[in-house]
């Protein structure tokens, strides 16, 4: 930026300048270049804005609805279960097909809709959330991944 009195910076010009916004007279007598200041730059602010109208559009729902859940439609979904069980299961026509990683494998028929029992083991709920029951226990809650 050039100061508007030039004779503060550079005492001995004051008779070679006469116009202290005279840039190419300014230099002739320092030797140095001058630059004016540039209105600030908005570059970073335009890409930023860009950016978020660009991945805006790529939205596929609307702010404040959830997708819904993205499970399988075929094929074996994967339960993590509270109680640190894991379960791969396959829904097969009316039955599921239940694998316990690191224990049994079995058959559930299904009981009513969305519930799957074989009197000792049972599982009810749905692929993404889904309830796991041994025996006479008390339900765990199982989420599908």
């Amino acid at each position: 930026m050039v100061p508007t009195e030039i004779s503060s910076v550079i005492p001995d010009t004051r008779s070679v300048i006469r116009d202290p916004g005279d840039r190419r007279a300014l230099r002739m007598a320092t030797g140095f270049r001058v630059r004016r200041s540039a209105a600030p730059r908005n570059d970073g602010l335009i890409f930023c804005i860009a950016l978020a109208l660009t991945l805006a559009a790529c939205a596929t729902y609307p702010p404040g609805q959830t997708p819904p859940d993205r499970l399988p439609t075929h094929g074996a979904i994967a339960y993590n279960c509270a109680n640190g069980a894991q379960l791969m299961v396959e829904y097969v026509d009316d039955e599921a097909r239940v694998a316990i990683l690191g224990g049994p494998s079995m058959v559930l028929p299904q009981t009513a809709d969305g519930a799957y029992s074989n009197g000792r083991y049972a599982l009810s709920g749905s692929a993404a959330q889904a309830n796991w029951t041994v025996g006479r226990s008390a339900p765990v809650s199982c989420r599908g991944n």
